[in-house]
């Protein structure tokens, strides 16, 4: 399922940050390798910053604070992962489920999201347990899909990776045009004026004739 959404962001990328799908599949895969490896967006940090610097030209102000920021502070997976996984086990034990549940259930999500970290298995991992109960979801069904997330959290971080250079590279892309076009070759650098020392005119004395 998430690999659709990871595929999804790049021609949503290309559109609106005005980019090549290439040139962001090239910049945002070291990153995703070291997300795929360590399951933690904080570790797969600085990739993203020397991916977003060096394959997307962006401006310091966005690789230092926009990146870092979304990395702290956006868990773009939670609600939708944890939604389906709502909807499963309201599937499986035939619970239902009315429209203020699912309301109540994806803001708490979003809510706990902001006060994670970006740590393997550190995410909302068991602090949305008592979310589920709340709903109605019996605690076992809820512990059990919390244990099943080992190797679907790895598309999980993957997915928050790119979407972290997606953001980015959408927010910087008003900065990186405006400095494509101000340092383009096509246009004519007008040369600087030599600023010549004024000279003194040499007037020619006029001599009147004395009288004899």
């Amino acid at each position: 399922m998430f690999l659709i959404f990871i595929t999804a962001l790049y021609p949503i990328t290309s559109l609106v940050g005005r980019i090549s799908p290439r040139r962001f599949a090239s910049a945002v895969l070291p990153s995703q390798m070291v997300a795929a490896g360590t399951q933690s967006s904080l570790a797969s940090l600085p990739a993203l910053v020397d991916g977003g610097r060096k394959g997307l030209d962006l401006p310091e102000e966005c690789s230092g604070f926009v990146l870092p920021f979304c990395v702290s502070t956006f868990r773009f997976n939670s609600t939708i992962s944890e939604g389906f996984n709502l909807l499963f086990l309201a599937l499986v034990f035939g619970i239902p489920l009315t429209l203020g549940d699912l309301a109540i259930f994806q803001l708490g999500i979003v809510l706990i999201s902001f006060s994670v970290t970006g740590l393997p298995r550190g995410g909302v991992a068991f602090v949305v347990v008592p979310l589920y109960v709340a709903v109605g979801i019996p605690i076992e069904g809820a512990v059990f899909i919390e244990m099943a997330k080992t190797v679907p959290d790895i598309f999980f971080t993957v997915y928050n990776v790119t979407a972290n250079m997606s953001v980015a590279t959408i927010v910087s892309v008003e900065e990186r045009i405006a400095g494509r076009e101000g340092f383009s070759p096509s246009k004519k650098v007008p040369k600087s004026v030599p600023v010549l020392a004024n000279r003194r005119q040499k007037r020619p004395i006029k001599t009147r004739g004395m009288p004899l």
